[in-house]
């Protein structure tokens, strides 16, 4: 009987173990990176990006975010990264903290807060 529950008890939990922005000054841009691990029992597939409650590529960024690497599974028990721009300018400069939400397929959101230095 226990065997049977645990098949329909899998669950993703992807945790968030780094994030941080690097400034790119020959591209007037930050590099962000987020490292991520699956430390729940079912694969987790990260299909989405919010930045500051907006989809990374809506016309009200107007080009500012891009570039994001996705969709990234991530197996259970593995570790992943995913890596995006945001170019200086509308709204995006140096001190400015930022809410990035990653959106899994299952429906589960990931929200990690960072600081553009």
């Amino acid at each position: 009987m226990g065997g049977i529950a645990g098949l329909y008890t899998r669950f993703e939990r992807v945790e968030i173990s780094s994030a941080y922005a690097t400034w790119e000054s020959a591209n007037n841009r930050w590099k962000v990176t987020m490292n991520l691990k699956n430390t729940g029992s079912a694969d987790a597939t990260i299909t989405g990006l919010l930045v500051n409650g907006k989809p990374w590529n809506d016309a009200y960024f107007g080009g500012n975010v891009s570039d994001p690497s996705l969709p990234v599974s991530v197996p259970t028990g593995q570790e992943k990264t995913i890596t995006f721009y945001i170019t200086k300018g509308g709204g995006f400069n140096a001190g400015v903290s930022i809410e990035v939400k990653l959106h899994s397929a299952s429906g589960q959101d990931y929200p990690k807060t960072l600081t553009l230095d």
